[in-house]
């Protein structure tokens, strides 16, 4: 989403802010307010301590040092976003609060959300009139005795033959229900409950069997554009708004909570917590969790899970309350009744770790478990408290507790003290250095880096090493296919050695697979993206070539499907920012194991950063960001920059021609400008002509900077336009172009 207006939206919001904090139900005294950061003052700043400072626009807290402007508080008191894309939405919610005319600018991103929204509303709506005039799903809502709640929560029930008819009578298509992670399992006769995300938007739908031949009893939609359930809390919209929840497993069990009054209360919809999910926690000031998990094994271990996922975090308390004669809080509350069950002794997580250490034989394991739990605790006072309860159990003195937590936090922090060894080790340290230098430079025989199957470029770059690499072309050169055919030769050079994280920003991922299958196949790139029009409804190919092509292109799909789990490409879609690309670089360094990870980046000029930075200081940053993944992650990085217009047709680029030439050329470990001179100059010496009888242009790659190996020269390819392929020019071959430069 774009605000042509955001500015002077941002500007007319500011001076609102005590009109902001009234609506909010702020109580003001004669010269003070509740502060908005409520989370930090126990008694939720009954006797107001902040006031406007130093002007209108702005609020300091003279108790908890909290200050900001209407974001800030907007932030705090309804947990809208104050960075990247997300402050766009924040500052468009407060106008339309206040009346503010807001120039919104969808692209087509937002768009899609936006119509996959209203076709789940649409579902929604109609499910529920459905719901309403069934008696079958009727009856297994009061079984569940959940009738007071149908309309609150708009309970649905469909055929789904005659919910897509409807939907497609209406414009929506298979590809929206795909899109929205709608199929037909999930809502086929089954109940359906709405799922909404913490801003009470509606993203999905889960659902739950009603007969007992259905052998699935829930299902939850698909990932897609709004619903990722790793991200989302089931009910966290209603939750929220309380300083301590309850977490449990189920939908249900939520649900048949929330209808006894208790709604401070969210499913995990599974039996994990993610990453996300305690940051969602964390962000709106949860600051105690009871969990509430099923009573059976898998239960168990996922509680203990949990509580290892929340323990480091200083903000969460976390409690326990275990089930007996029930299986889930739903069977618990219905078997005994509600009053019962608030009557349910909670314990804190130490306890019941200990609980479990007191009663398993698996001592070792669990006593480790306990340490490093008690590691994670901030407060001293209940570190050691938790160390005489550990002790006392395990029959063994506090101080041999509180010397292993000793030993665990300075392996943590890196802390070891000063011993003899590591006086001896410091002192013969530059001999060290040395003699690792010297192993170093005798393994020269062999590759530093990994192996691009260009063999002449694997030798004069001492192979792929972790460092940066720029490309620089004109646009329609072909940077793209060179950048395909690297993937793809990384991929088949190293097996099950390396992992390739594609961000192609220039073009969708559609392109790139288009691309890396006429690489694979030979077919040309138009018969892979449209194989009816080109291939099947040819009247020009006879049956037989039609079905070779078709095998051709099924063997390609098929070779590229199997690369996997060695390649993933993300376009615009899913990374819009250099944040984007730094966050999934962390994911994927936990995903794929052993491997070497490799980074390409296509284009530079597409990227965007959340950052605030004057324009002139984002090329910096990117470059700057490039440069730190390389020693961060330990990565090889290939990035593409566009060329400026070359001014002069058939004069070959410099590292000048770079458009982001002032930060690039100095953070890069390689500089390496693609020059294609039949593009540039219509006509070139330089061509081959393809099996096919086309004419081909061979490219050149001009080496201007080279800190790998240094090697400064130029490198001549093949490269076969229709099939988006690059093949390096035989020995012989540079020989001859090398004695006409």
């Amino acid at each position: 989403m774009k605000v042509k207006n955001l500015d002077v939206v941002v500007d007319s919001l500011k001076p609102l802010l005590r009109e902001y904090l009234e609506r909010q139900g702020t109580t003001f005294t004669h010269s003070h307010f509740q502060c908005p950061n409520r989370i930090a003052h126990r008694n939720n700043d009954d006797k107001p301590s902040a006031s406007f400072y130093p002007n209108i626009e702005n609020f300091h807290c003279f108790s908890c040092n909290q200050n900001g402007d209407i974001f800030t508080a907007a932030n705090l008191l309804e947990g809208y976003a104050l960075e990247g894309n997300d402050f766009i939405e924040t500052a468009v919610a407060l106008a339309k609060q206040f009346d503010i005319p807001a120039e919104i600018e969808e692209d087509q991103y937002d768009k899609q959300q936006k119509r996959l929204r209203e076709m789940l509303e649409l579902i929604r709506d109609v499910s529920h009139k459905t719901y309403k005039v069934t008696e079958e799903i009727k009856q297994y809502v009061i079984k569940r005795n959940l009738v007071e709640i149908e309309n609150s929560i708009k309970f649905g029930y469909c055929n789904y033959e005659k919910l897509t008819n409807f939907l497609f009578s209406k414009g929506y298509t298979e590809q929206d229900l795909k899109d929205a992670g709608i199929f037909k399992e999930l809502i086929n006769q089954r109940l359906l409950i709405p799922i909404y995300d913490e801003g009470n938007r509606l993203i999905s739908f889960c659902s739950r069997q009603i007969r007992e031949d259905d052998s699935q009893r829930y299902y939850n939609a698909s990932t897609s554009l709004l619903y990722k359930k790793q991200e989302v809390l089931y009910n966290f919209n209603l939750a929220k708004k309380s300083e301590w929840i309850f977490i449990v497993e189920g939908n249900l069990d939520c649900l048949t909570m929330v209808k006894n009054g208790i709604t401070n209360v969210v499913a995990l919809s599974g039996d994990a917590i993610s990453e996300k999910q305690v940051r969602l926690l964390v962000k709106y000031g949860i600051k105690k969790i009871i969990l509430c998990l099923d009573n059976d094994q898998a239960g168990k271990e996922a509680t203990r899970k949990v509580i290892d996922v929340l323990s480091p975090i200083s903000e969460i308390i976390t409690h326990v309350v275990e089930l007996s004669e029930a299986k889930d809080p739903d069977e618990f509350i219905n078997k005994f009744g509600i009053e019962k069950f608030k009557q349910l002794t909670e314990i804190d997580a130490f306890e019941y770790k200990l609980r479990k250490y007191s009663s398993s034989n698996l001592d070792k394991n669990l006593k480790e478990d306990l340490i490093k739990f008690i590691s994670n605790e901030q407060s001293f006072i209940e570190k050691e408290n938790m160390c005489k309860r550990l002790a006392k159990v395990a029959s063994v003195k506090t101080e041999t507790v509180l010397q292993e937590i000793e030993r665990i936090e300075k392996v943590k922090s890196g802390d070891y003290g000063v011993t003899t060894s590591d006086i001896v080790n410091e002192k013969d340290s530059f001999n060290k250095e040395i003699f690792l230098f010297e192993n170093w430079s005798q393994s020269r025989g062999k590759l530093l880096g990994l192996n691009l199957m260009f063999p002449i470029m694997t030798e004069k770059l001492d192979g792929l090493q972790n460092k940066l690499y720029i490309i620089g072309a004109e646009e329609n050169t072909g940077k793209t296919a060179l950048i395909v055919s690297m993937c793809l030769n990384l991929v088949e050079s190293n097996p099950n050695k390396i992992y390739v994280l594609y961000f192609s920003l220039d073009d969708n991922a559609r392109t790139i697979i288009s691309r890396m299958l006429a690489n694979k196949t030979n077919l040309e790139i138009n018969s892979i993206s449209n194989p009816t029009w080109k291939i099947i409804n040819n009247p020009t190919l006879d049956e037989s070539t039609k079905n070779a092509k078709m095998k051709q292109r099924d063997d390609g799909l098929n070779y590229i499907r199997s690369l996997s789990d060695s390649i993933s490409v993300k376009d615009e879609k899913t990374v819009r920012s250099m944040e984007d690309m730094d966050r999934l670089i962390k994911v994927y360094q936990h995903l794929i194991d052993n491997k070497q990870l490799v980074v390409i980046v296509d284009s530079l000029h597409c990227i965007n950063t959340t950052a605030k930075r004057e324009t002139r200081d984002i090329m910096m940053y990117i470059s700057d960001k490039l440069k730190e993944w390389t020693t961060k992650f330990d990565v090889p990085v290939i990035a593409i920059s566009e060329l400026r217009k070359l001014q002069h047709p058939g004069m070959k680029p410099t590292n000048d021609d770079l458009k982001e030439v002032s930060d690039l050329k100095y953070d890069a470990d390689a500089t390496i400008l693609l020059y294609n001179e039949l593009h540039s100059r219509r006509e070139s010496e330089r061509t081959f002509v393809g099996s096919n009888g086309m004419v081909y242009p061979v490219v050149e790659l001009i080496f201007y900077k080279n800190k790998t190996s240094g090697f400064k020269g130029t490198l001549f390819y093949k490269f076969y336009t229709d099939t988006s392929k690059f093949e390096e020019c035989s020995i012989d071959e540079h020989r001859q172009y090398w004695s006409k430069i």
